[in-house]
Formats: C-alpha cells, sequence, structure tokens
C-alpha cells in the first residue's frame, strides 16, 4: 500500500477570526512578527497551540492581559 503526503496546513485563530498562516515555511515566531504588522497586539500576545485536526494545525493567539498606567 502506498503512502500519501498531505501538507499541513496552519491557521492561526485570533478574536474569533481564522487568520491565514502568511509564511508556512516560517517557525511560529516568524508568524507572529508577520501579524503584528496588521494587529499590534498580537506582538504582546501568546500562541498556543498546535491543535490537530485532520491536516490542519490551529494555533490559537491570545492577547496578553496586562494593565495600563
Amino acid at each position: 500500500m502506498p503512502l500519501t503526503i498531505t501538507p499541513v496546513v496552519r491557521v492561526f485563530k485570533y478574536n474569533g477570526a481564522n487568520l491565514p498562516d502568511p509564511n508556512p515555511s516560517a517557525s511560529v515566531a516568524e508568524v507572529q512578527n508577520i501579524l503584528a504588522g496588521t494587529h499590534a497586539e498580537i506582538a504582546t500576545a501568546v500562541i498556543d497551540g498546535p491543535v490537530t485536526k485532520g491536516a490542519t494545525h490551529v494555533y490559537t493567539i491570545v492577547r496578553s492581559a496586562g494593565t495600563k498606567g
């Protein structure tokens, strides 16, 4: 029985939205830096995961709770 190779797709969930992987060959930390360009609060967020769902790895971006002032 031949083996079939299925590519893994990464999805980043943030604030209820699925963000596509901007660079599949980049590390999760590099993707965080890329996504912080459009969502500044991602720069200090924590990324949980991956949770594997079939051939998809789902990473959840959780904003850091902090105090102002």
